[in-house]
């Protein structure tokens, strides 16, 4: 997320550590597009980045984010790594107290 122009990084932290846990359920993120061809992978558009999100059971799991150019369903297919979302540091609140 370094390499992110600030002001995109901005909207797609305040996503993921605020709003994101606001919802009850994934109908009510207007944002989230299911991905063609996977039962389980969407993304959300943020500017000129998207963010690979996989739905587990009502439980969003983000996975990558990416410039729009690069296709995000390609890079979730080889994802290795996965973050959950209460496995992420709080960038406001650093030792998740």
């Amino acid at each position: 997320m370094v390499r992110l122009p600030q002001k995109d990084r901005i909207k797609i932290e305040e996503f993921v550590f605020g709003e994101a846990g606001k919802y009850n359920a994934s109908s009510d993120i207007e944002k989230l597009e299911k991905l063609s061809g996977y039962s389980h992978y969407y993304k959300i558009r943020f500017g000129n980045y998207r963010v690979g999100v996989k739905l587990i059971d009502e439980e969003l799991v983000f996975e990558r984010v990416l410039h729009r150019k690069k296709s995000i369903s390609i890079s979730l297919k080889s994802s290795v790594q996965s973050y959950h979302l209460r496995n992420l540091p709080n960038p406001c609140n650093p030792l998740n107290l």
